[in-house]
């Protein structure tokens, strides 16, 4: 398992992630999804 440390997130952007669930568990979800597209963001 692998972890990952996000330094330096802004305020507003860490309030905007708040939607219910952990913050974890959002960017979990934002990369899950990042990763199942067809031309997956940001990777090659």
């Amino acid at each position: 398992m692998s972890a990952v440390v996000v330094r330096n997130l802004k305020p507003e952007t860490h309030r905007a992630l708040k939607h219910g669930r952990s913050t974890e568990a959002l960017i979990r979800a934002i990369l899950d999804e990042a990763v199942r597209r067809e031309r997956p963001v940001g990777l090659r």
